[in-house]
């Protein structure tokens, strides 16, 4: 249970894992490369998939809690440590799709077009990805993008000029595989509902870490 202010939020954090045991499949294939670099890429690939998919999707049930403005609001708080709040999906309020604004002020919530009461219940759909850096996410995301990952730090290591594993011809495939799985997930967000697809998506910019 997780908590903001006296209140209690209706959801459990998520569990995280670091990408860092994927350098291994990485050095597998690339034994002269750097253990420290292969991470940096990893975490390079992983940042740009997740920003250019927002698929790393997060469901927050939630609570409406009053603002200091005297307005109820549901609060976005379940957002990964070492992640970053990426887009506004899809709120819905008792089960029906509402339209919506996102506040950055006093903390991240979102207020609904409508009247909210207390005690009114919301679940949030967003986006997030790692701050710079950053090696965590979900373990849910790791597991089921794990192969596009490695691919696109393998497309990025073997694309390296004046380095010794330098291979074009294999840097394009691994870079064709990595662009695909970019567009098969965008695609899966944005085309079903179950997977986060909505069309009152906002983009929040890494507004709130």
């Amino acid at each position: 249970m997780a908590y903001i202010g006296n209140n209690a939020m209706e959801f459990e954090p998520v569990e995280t894992e670091n990408i860092g045991s994927l350098a291994a499949l990485v050095l597998a294939e690339l034994p002269n490369c750097d253990d420290l670099m292969v991470r940096q890429q990893l975490g390079f690939a992983l940042r740009e998939f997740c920003r250019e998919t927002d698929a790393c999707v997060i469901e927050q049930p939630c609570v409406a809690k009053m603002t200091p403005f005297g307005a109820y609001a549901f609060p976005i708080a379940n957002v990964p440590r070492g992640m970053i709040l990426g887009t506004v999906l899809d709120v819905s309020v008792h089960g029906v799709p509402v339209s919506f604004s996102v506040m950055d002020h006093p903390y991240p919530h979102v207020v609904v077009n409508g009247c909210v009461c207390e005690g009114d219940k919301a679940v949030l759909k967003y986006s997030v990805y790692p701050k710079a850096g950053g090696e965590d996410c979900p373990k849910w995301f790791k597991e089921r993008y794990a192969e596009a990952i490695v691919a696109g730090a393998m497309h990025h290591l073997l694309s390296m000029q004046k380095r010794a594993w330098v291979d074009p011809q294999r840097a394009a495939e691994y870079g064709a595989k990595y662009t695909d799985a970019i567009n098969e997930a965008a695609y899966r967000r944005l085309g079903s509902p179950a997977d986060g697809g909505s069309a009152s998506a906002i983009p929040c910019g890494g507004l709130f870490m």
